[in-house]
């Protein structure tokens, strides 16, 4: 997990999320270190839960005098020390593949080519190059290619 345990600790004891809670990601890069290390980029999660105070639990007579109504609890730090983006990733995509349900499964197949579908493509393809070859290696083929080209493309419309 990427949030260390005070602030796992902080969420738990977070009563209820109010106006202007926030969930702050910074990311920092140190572009001292070469960039295929993983440490090169830092990230730091912080947690406020919001307003301390709504208008709706404090007096009427003078909810509008009390500028207190607006302050809200300070950010906190809630992530690991050192962690990386790598980790940050690596989290939210096991958290995605976690939260795959089979309805999900079945909509992200929709409009995907299976693997035999991508043979029989790969295949035509394949032919198709194999003729450009022997068409541009042989002018007689050249002109029978083009006289079954204009007869395939009348057929398909």
């Amino acid at each position: 997990s990427p949030l260390s345990e005070r602030g796992r600790k902080i969420l738990a004891n977070a009563s209820e999320l109010c106006y202007l809670t926030q969930v702050v990601i910074r990311l920092f890069e140190d572009t001292q270190k070469p960039p295929e290390d993983p440490k090169r980029f830092r990230v730091e999660i912080l947690f406020s839960p919001g307003a301390t105070a709504t208008p709706r639990h404090m007096a009427e007579l003078y909810r509008e005098k009390d500028a207190a109504r607006f302050d809200t609890e300070k950010l906190q730090k809630i992530s690991i020390e050192g962690l990386t983006c790598t980790q940050v990733e690596e989290f939210f995509e096991q958290a995605i593949r976690d939260g795959k349900t089979t309805e999900d499964a079945d909509e992200s197949s929709k409009g995907t080519i299976s693997d035999a579908e991508k043979e029989k493509k790969g295949k035509k393809k394949a032919k198709k190059e194999k003729i450009k070859k022997a068409v541009a290696s042989n002018p007689a083929v050249n002109d029978k290619v083009d006289e079954k080209t204009e007869i395939d493309t009348n057929t398909n419309t």
